[in-house]
């Protein structure tokens, strides 16, 4: 089975349908899916730092505080959310790049399975 990932390659041959999948590309593509939920969660840690604001320093701004605080608390749970996807689906690639490969090796282990056993020469020695 061979399977292209980042340009999915699905064809029409004799009303059937093909799917390639190369499983390195799949754990590349994993990996950026990796790197994307980390700049989320790094993104919720910059909000951590520079969005309090302490009650007692309000002042004037307190009027709209409570706007600012829910705002921030929404932010966080989206990214926390993002994060959570983006790391379940690079979990995701990983195993079904790993599927692919152990497809691929009982598969050809079965047809190299219906060829005739073939007797080799001896190796030619030197």
């Amino acid at each position: 089975m061979d399977v292209v990932m980042m340009s999915p390659h699905i064809t029409r041959r004799e009303n059937r349908m093909t799917l390639r999948v190369t499983p390195d590309d799949l754990r590349g593509y994993g990996q950026q899916v990796g790197r994307t939920a980390d700049d989320a969660h790094e993104c919720r840690r910059y909000c951590d730092r520079h969005t309090s604001i302490p009650w007692e320093k309000t002042g004037l701004i307190g009027l709209i505080a409570a706007t600012h605080f829910n705002t921030v608390s929404e932010t966080n749970s989206a990214l926390d959310r993002i994060r959570e996807v983006l790391d379940a689906a690079r979990d995701e690639l990983r195993r079904s790049a790993r599927y692919y490969e152990l497809t691929d090796r009982r598969v050809a282990v079965q047809v190299d399975a219906t060829y005739p056993v073939v007797d080799r020469p001896a190796p030619l020695s030197s």
